[in-house]
């Protein structure tokens, strides 16, 4: 032991004794440095993963927000399609009215009934005619309906049908009783009488207002 002692602290294990020291200081600075370096990495990947989690659902938010965009934009462009296609079933079915006004519609001579038949050739004509638009405007009305959806538009659409089917109903009597009868009837008659007129319109300030907000389309009627 005092062997050992002595050989220690002589300059060979001084020496022996200050390389391990040192050799343990650079072990143990290495290890520490070692352990930093690899505490750094890890921080370093982890703000690297958490940056690209952070891009990625500012990606997916993007993507998320241009899709809400283009699904509102189609959504908006098929209602805008949908509320012209209805309007401009409307607006043909009121042209209906216009080009179709038969040309002796409102006449009204004053020939009293007891007159002879052939005299009142031209009332027949005059009802011929009444009933052709009357059946012009039932076929305009009926394919509006089939095309409009808005509830408040296709209630108008009805109504006219209904002041239309009224005031027609007499005139639509007399044709199966024959053209004498025709005559008679047209001679008091109006192709355009105060429900339809008023029913019509109805259905014009009803369109008007409920596609209000739709650009026209250059293919639009001016009705």
């Amino acid at each position: 032991m005092e062997a050992f002692f002595s050989w220690f602290t002589s300059q060979s294990g001084v020496s022996l004794l200050v390389a391990l020291v040192a050799l343990v200081g650079v072990l143990v600075t290495t290890w520490w440095n070692n352990r930093a370096a690899d505490k750094r990495r890890r921080a370093d990947q982890a703000a690297a993963d958490q940056r690209r989690k952070d891009d990625q659902a500012a990606e997916d938010a993007r993507r998320k927000a241009d899709d809400d965009r283009r699904e509102r934009e189609r959504r908006e462009q098929l209602r805008r399609e949908d509320w012209t296609r209805q309007r401009r079933a409307v607006a043909d079915c009121i042209s209906v009215v216009k080009e179709e006004f038969p040309p002796l519609g409102n006449l009204r001579v004053g020939i009293p009934t007891d007159q002879d038949v052939s005299e009142l050739d031209i009332y027949i004509d005059k009802g011929t005619e009444l009933l052709s638009f009357y059946r012009a405007i039932v076929r305009a009305l009926n394919v509006a309906e089939l095309e409009v959806s808005n509830a408040q538009v296709k209630m108008a659409i009805r109504h006219l049908m209904d002041s239309t089917n009224e005031e027609y109903r007499e005139l639509l009597d007399a044709e199966r009783r024959g053209q004498g009868e025709v005559g008679v009837v047209a001679m008091e008659m109006n192709a355009i009488g105060p429900k339809m007129e008023d029913s019509l319109r109805k259905l014009v300030n009803v369109a008007s207002h409920e596609f209000l907000d739709i650009p026209r389309d250059k293919n639009d009627k001016d009705n």
